[in-house]
């Protein structure tokens, strides 16, 4: 259920408990994936037990409330209310027959019957099945009894969903008349996905030494981000990413060789003003030179874009008006629109913009796609003066912004894997859709490292 090394029941709920512990601590310091349906839940519990349904005494008028909120909550994978007296209505998704089905337990008189019915979208009935051999009593389960006992909103200890038989949590709210329960509504959330995260987390089968090369090294949180994109990336592909920040205040045409050959790919990061220029530039060189995967993110991207000018193009002077306004090779200027803007924040692409791909490129390959949308914080572009001449000595454009045909992207044709990109794919990376970009790079360290080993 989690995944192939979890073979039985006990196992996979020992695992699931372990999973709860590391949520607080691990996952949802990544995402809110998974607080987003966790708050969802008390909200909706929270909203039945107030509805004049759950107070009378139909189960018809209950399953269709059930019903119609399970289908705007595509999050959750049953609700249900418990009564007092035995009375049980869940309605649950379901595979094969219909993707919804019902398990209705009327009391009355001693005696009690069990209804199980699937229905469509619509409401409409497919089936509908007695069962007599059923003995389910919701007050006797752990939801009910802790619930009623706290007379107040609690979590259970996950386990085994028999609906679906996948692991999970309910969220349990008593409903009162008077000071007197009257009964329990509960919603289930299937927690899989986030447990198969963990499982990939904690067991990879490969690990990489990738070098965050930046200015903010010092700083805890500086790219509390991209690091948490390199979690979800290395779950992705069951790898353990060591991250290894190095300033690049600290790095040097004579040291470069030393810091960065045992790497197996390299990330430069995001930054603003000239301090540490030259150390990320001479990484860019070393990995351009010798075949080691590349991602260059924002100011890392244009530090490639410059590295590039100065060594293959050979302009001496190539740089950015941000370091050097009198360059005679302005690679990366501010776009003419924005030159006569003095206030800070108004030069500055902030927020989503469009971007598109060019077929037959690495870019097109891993997003595949050829429109996408990524979020911008910068001041400086690509200077479309020099794309021409980039392009014929192998630097290409694989992404451009439609509306101001600005370069989003830049790539190598004769590297393993060298792309630098204007936008900041971390902000988008989550735990359930790691962001392509990150996952291609973890994977291209993968293989650079399996090609030094041999």
């Amino acid at each position: 259920v989690f995944s192939s090394y979890v073979t039985s029941e006990r196992a996979l709920i020992g695992h699931a408990r372990d999973l709860l512990s590391d949520v607080g601590a691990n996952t949802i310091e990544h995402s809110k994936s998974f607080l987003a349906p966790a708050h969802g839940a008390a909200v909706l519990a929270a909203r039945l037990a107030q509805n004049e349904v759950i107070a009378s005494d139909s189960p018809d008028l209950l399953e269709r409330l059930l019903f119609q909120q399970l289908q705007l909550s595509p999050q959750f994978s049953g609700i249900f209310f418990g009564r007092a007296n035995g009375n049980f209505v869940y309605v649950m998704r379901s595979e094969g027959v219909a993707p919804y089905r019902t398990k209705i337990i009327r009391v009355q008189g001693g005696r009690r019957s069990t209804e199980l019915i699937w229905r469509n979208d619509d409401f409409s009935a497919v089936e509908r099945r007695n069962d007599p051999d059923d003995t389910y009593d919701p007050r006797s389960r752990p939801w009910y009894r802790n619930a009623e006992a706290e007379r107040g909103t609690i979590w259970t200890d996950p386990y085994i969903f028999f609906s679906s038989q996948q692991p999970g949590i309910t969220l349990a709210s008593p409903v009162f008349r008077g000071n007197e329960v009257r009964g329990v509504v509960g919603v289930d959330i299937e927690i899989s996905m986030i447990s198969e995260f963990l499982s990939r987390l904690k067991n990879p089968t490969n690990s990489v030494r990738i070098a965050l090369v930046g200015k903010y090294v010092e700083l805890q949180d500086a790219y509390k981000s991209i690091l948490e994109s390199f979690i979800h990336a290395g779950a992705a592909n069951e790898c353990k990413v060591e991250v290894v920040s190095i300033q690049s205040d600290h790095i040097s045409a004579e040291n470069v060789r030393e810091k960065l050959k045992h790497m197996d790919g390299v990330l430069v990061a995001p930054g603003f003003g000239d301090r540490g220029i030259e150390g990320k530039i001479a990484a860019i060189k070393f990995v351009r030179e010798n075949n080691i995967p590349f991602f260059g993110i924002c100011l890392g991207m244009q530090c490639c874009v410059i590295e590039f000018g100065r060594h293959v193009l050979k302009l001496k002077d190539a740089h950015s008006t941000e370091m050097n306004p009198k360059t005679k090779h302005p690679v990366i200027d501010k776009m003419e629109e924005q030159k006569n803007i003095t206030e800070m924040g108004g030069t500055m692409r902030l927020g989503s913009y469009d971007c598109r791909l060019y077929k037959k490129t690495r870019s097109y390959d891993i997003y595949k796609s050829q429109a996408i949308t990524e979020r911008h914080r910068h001041r400086f572009e690509f200077n479309n003066e020099y794309l021409k001449d980039y392009e014929a000595h192998g630097m290409m454009a694989a992404g451009v912004n439609p509306q101001q045909n600005l370069v989003e992207i830049v790539e190598l044709k004769e590297h393993p894997w060298f792309i630098g990109v204007q936008f900041h794919p971390e902000l988008k990376s989550k735990v359930e859709k790691p962001h392509p970009l990150f996952v291609d790079f973890v994977r291209a360290a993968i293989q650079q490292k399996e090609r030094k080993l041999k």
